[in-house]
């Protein structure tokens, strides 16, 4: 879904990675207070041994998730944030490293996924594209997911 996260350098791996991913948006309480409300989304997978390939950090959306039967107008309106974070363990130097990105509900591009920046060549080596980071790709529009419209 929202992050995807790549081995820093050839000389060490993340290793022991932990992904957390909360979503932020305003609610009203019963007696018309606004407040912002925190949820921790659930993850398909929230560790991983080592990111020694590109990583998908991917959460789905069904009947318990807060991001059910959101629209993009919804998300704007609510004033919704993800926050996303990488906590795991450099194997050389034995340090503790993270990173962590705020997504916006304008920066949530709908109907599209991150481009597979993993490929083999004729060999059956694979290769990483840095160059497909930031590329997306249409999904295909379901009944449920009416996206790219």
């Amino acid at each position: 879904m929202l992050l995807s996260t790549l081995r820093l350098c050839s000389a060490s791996q993340i290793v022991d990675v932990q992904f957390r991913v909360v979503l932020t948006r305003t609610e009203h309480t019963a007696e018309d207070a606004l407040f912002y409300r925190a949820y921790d989304l659930r993850l398909t997978r929230e560790r991983a041994l080592s990111l020694q390939r590109s990583w998908t950090v991917m959460h789905p959306i069904d009947e318990q998730s807060p991001l059910f039967g959101m629209t993009p107008e919804t998300m704007l309106e609510q004033e919704v944030e993800l926050r996303a974070m990488v906590v795991g363990l450099d194997d050389t130097w034995m340090q503790t490293v993270h990173a962590s990105h705020g997504y916006y509900a304008p920066d949530i591009v709908w109907g599209m996924r991150h481009a597979d920046v993993l490929s083999e060549d004729p060999s059956g080596s694979v290769l990483m594209d840095l160059r497909k980071f930031h590329d997306l790709e249409p999904t295909v529009p379901t009944e449920r997911f009416p996206y790219p419209r």
